[in-house]
């Protein structure tokens, strides 16, 4: 469904949507921009609202609940397909976000990367327990996620526990680095809770 994907296609002046010097696209991509509904009510069409994407992740449910994360300049939530975009960072002390997903089974719980461009105790795994309307810190971890693009969390849905009503396994990636003289190990985490 293209109407739930964010473009970096841009409309020409002509309102053709291609890209210079190609032909016009077969499925037109469109841009959506960053604004609440008060914002264009007041006439601002919108705009950019961020620096590098990271990611874009949508839940496995039904595809409602989207998260786009910024390499440092938050994340942002859709809660209708990507229709519509606002930031959600109520809890995280880390100023970007490299990384999230949600539940398979659950779309209530999200994980997400906290990071910026330098290291701090304020980095590592966020939970948010109400589809990201607030988080709390579940995993410091100091890293730096200027322009991580890689996928960084994976839930195990086998891991499914009926009882508590979400997947219990989860994995987290660590890439190494060195940062400031101080040296990250590559290392995969493991929760089973």
């Amino acid at each position: 469904n293209t109407s739930r994907v964010i473009s970096t296609v841009s409309s020409t002046a002509s309102g053709s949507n291609n890209v210079s010097g190609h032909p016009p696209l077969e499925t037109p991509w469109i841009d959506v921009p960053f604004t609440s509904q008060k914002q264009a009510d007041a006439g601002i069409a919108g705009g950019e609202g961020c620096q590098w994407p990271t990611y874009i992740s949508f839940d496995q449910i039904d595809g409602s609940l989207a998260f786009l994360g910024i390499d440092v300049g938050g994340m942002y939530r859709s809660k209708d397909g990507g229709k519509n975009w606002e930031p959600c960072t109520i809890g995280i002390t880390a100023s970007a976000s490299s990384g999230a997903e949600v539940d398979p089974c659950n779309i209530k719980r999200v994980l997400c990367v906290g990071v910026d461009s330098g290291v701090s105790d304020t980095h590592g795994l966020y939970l948010s327990t109400d589809s990201g309307d607030s988080w709390k810190q579940v995993l410091p971890q100091r890293v730096q996620g200027h322009r991580d693009f890689r996928h960084q969390i994976a839930y195990d849905k086998s891991s499914y526990d009926k009882s508590k009503g979400y997947c219990t396994t989860i994995y987290y990636i660590r890439e190494s680095k060195k940062i400031d003289n101080e040296y990250l190990a590559p290392a995969l985490f493991k929760s089973t809770d």
